[in-house]
């Protein structure tokens, strides 16, 4: 485990406890406020209890003094009032939360009591009962209702007093006898007692709570030093070995490699072991470059004698390279004129490609504006021929209406000249009507007449003739009213009937208009889907060379592109050819420049066997095996390996 995250658990163990800690803190105090609470809850009922009594020694003996306008109804409401606050105060003592904390006892003692106060329910109601009929007397005025002792005396002062007031004097007086000596032991014995209980829990619970306190913060404070002194401990022994192996490593003695690899010190996989590991790995690979340049030391001097004959050979092999090189050198420059020629050619090819393709393009948009221009015309030409078919059928359907409505308007024309024939039988007739008025009218009048002549004995007849004259002349006037309304619809129907027969030639004129229309419609119809059928070849042969002009411009651009790669190749044929004459160039002075060097390397390769020699003495002052260690002691004057400075 890695020690930040050893120190981490640490803390949030330390954190936990004291959070436990912190939590008993406030579970301590929320239990000893809510005690409090419901101590002062215990209070209040005492206070209510001694309250109900001194309500209840008021309905005895009421003080007049302190009091002179309270009567007997006020001082039984404030009774009554006071029996509800110490019943409330009770039931709020009963259901505190916090009787869970109290003992067994005090639980049970608190039931008994709101039980024995709920048993006296029935007393108190007695009582305000009897109080309640000597209020409703009306032989005792209202200045003696005070107390039941002022009433008593006011009806002994009386000579007849009121057997009824008497007995309920009596009876109350007994009821509140036993109420207040009932409520007086009560509040002696059980309230007083349990405040003092509860006060006694809460001191004892908040005694207890606070040790319990200070021993959890103790035991916090044990187990945190615990485990600092244990993490503490184990780190500072592994410290110290790694302190004691990196002093031998100071004195140039790298055999204390297993004490930094030992498993004691990289088994707990923290920061320290991974630091020894990490150490125990660097002088390990230090101990090995060591050993490696001890080995090289002795391999070099092998390889002087060797280096003396192969810088003989490599200077022989160079003079043969340098003719060659002169003979590559001028291949090279033949190569960069064809280079030139080829170069050209392409450029110009590629030039002519760009314009095939530029052309191409073109065409393509073109073609492409084509085809989307014919595709529109053919869905105008599909549109406009279904509008044309659709209008066919409907202008099937008008001329079937037409002849239908045709066909009434010669109906109606039939019954408009019937009914005019009628029209004239019906004034014929009334022209009959008119003719027998007029002679009834004559008769009427010559009867008239005769009754004249005939005296006294025609009076009657007279008065008949007078009634048919007038029946006739009102015949005739109705006969002339008819008449005239008879012609007004005369009139009427013949305008009817010309308007009928206009009607009729309309109907014939649209029925003959609509049929040449639907024929026109018919060969519209046909026009566009001919038009239509021309329309899709067209369209299918514009989006045939739409494809092959695709095609076409795909191989041009391919072409382009191919003829761009071989105008890039022939550039980097050219760059190649600049640079292998550049590197011919740089070779030949190469070497030149080696041939020298291998001249210089022979003087060199003596001077490295006496610096390699220096080299080797100085990695002997390292103790790098255990047979060497025990051999041989470390070395005290050499402070550093840099301080082994080669021979220059």
């Amino acid at each position: 485990m890695k020690l930040r995250t050893r120190l981490y658990l640490i803390l949030i163990l330390v954190g936990v406890l004291l959070s436990f800690v912190v939590g008993a803190l406030v579970v301590r105090n929320a239990v000893i406020t809510s005690l409090q609470d419901l101590q002062k809850a215990g209070f209040r009922t005492l206070s209510q209890a001694q309250t109900f009594i001194s309500r209840s020694k008021d309905l005895v003996a009421y003080d007049t003094e302190l009091h002179q306008n309270e009567y007997l109804p006020a001082i039984l409401d404030l009774w009554k009032q006071s029996i509800r606050q110490t019943e409330q105060a009770l039931l709020a003592l009963s259901t505190h939360p916090a009787r869970r904390f109290l003992s067994p006892d005090l639980r049970e003692e608190i039931t008994k009591i709101y039980t024995l106060w709920s048993t006296n329910q029935e007393r108190f109601t007695l009582t305000e009962q009897y109080l309640q009929d000597l209020i409703d007397l009306p032989d005792i005025p209202e200045t003696y209702k005070r107390g039941i002792l002022q009433i008593q005396n006011y009806l002994y002062t009386i000579p007849d007093p009121p057997g009824i007031a008497l007995l309920r004097i009596t009876q109350a007086w007994d009821q509140v006898k036993i109420t207040i000596n009932t409520a007086e032991e009560f509040v002696a014995q059980r309230i007083g007692r349990l405040v003092d209980e509860i006060e006694r829990q809460v001191e004892v619970i908040t005694t207890v709570s606070q040790w319990v306190l200070i021993g959890l913060t103790l035991l916090v404070i044990g187990l945190t030093a615990l485990l600092v002194a244990t993490t503490t401990r184990s780190l500072a022994s592994r410290i110290l070995r790694i302190e004691t192996a990196m002093n031998r490593i100071r004195n140039r003695d790298l055999t204390s490699l297993h004490e930094l690899a030992d498993r004691s010190l990289t088994a707990s996989k923290d920061e320290l072991a991974h630091l020894a590991s990490h150490i125990s790995t660097v002088l390990q690979t230090i101990r090995d470059f060591l050993l490696s340049v001890r080995e090289a030391s002795r391999n070099v001097e092998e390889l002087k004698d060797l280096l003396a004959g192969g810088a003989a050979q490599s200077a022989s092999a160079l003079n043969q390279i340098t003719r060659t090189i002169e003979s590559i050198r001028d291949l090279v420059a033949r190569l960069d004129a064809n280079l030139d020629a080829t170069s050209s050619a392409i450029s110009s090819i590629v030039d002519r490609i760009h314009s095939v393709v530029s052309q191409i393009q073109t065409q393509a948009r073109n073609i492409a504006e084509s085809s989307a221009a014919i595709e529109q015309m053919n869905a105008s030409v599909q549109h406009v021929a279904s509008l044309a078919e659709d209008r066919r059928a409907r202008t099937a359907d008008l001329l079937s209406v037409i002849h239908d409505g045709g066909e009434k308007v010669s109906t109606t024309n039939e019954v408009i000249s019937s009914i005019h024939r009628e029209i004239s039988d019906i004034q014929e007739i009334i022209e009959i009507i008119d003719t027998v008025a007029e002679q009834t009218n004559l008769l009427s009048m010559n009867a008239a007449i005769e009754s004249a002549h005939a005296g006294e004995a025609g009076r009657g007849f007279a008065v008949v003739a007078e009634e048919i004259r007038k029946l006739a002349e009102s015949t005739g006037e109705h006969a002339d009213r008819i008449s005239q309304s008879l012609s007004r619809i005369t009139d009427r129907i013949q305008q009817a009937l010309r308007a009928s027969d206009e009607s009729h030639h309309a109907f014939e004129n649209i029925r003959r208009d609509v049929s040449q229309f639907a024929t026109a419609l018919d060969e519209i119809a046909a026009s566009m889907t001919e038009l239509s059928r021309a329309s899709s070849s067209i369209l299918s042969a514009t989006q045939t060379i739409n494809e092959i002009t695709t095609r076409v411009r795909e191989g041009a651009e391919d072409m382009m592109q191919r003829a761009g790669e071989i105008r890039d190749a022939a550039e980097g044929s050219r760059n190649i050819s600049l640079e292998v004459r550049k590197g011919v160039e740089e070779i030949e002075r190469g070497t030149k420049e080696i041939l020298q060097a291998v001249t210089v390397i022979s003087d060199l390769a003596q001077e490295a066997r006496s610096r390699m020699t220096g080299l080797r003495h100085t990695v002997d002052t390292f103790t790098l095996e255990e047979s060497q260690a025990d051999s041989t002691s470390p070395h005290p004057e050499v402070a550093h390996p840099a301080e082994a400075a080669i021979p220059s």
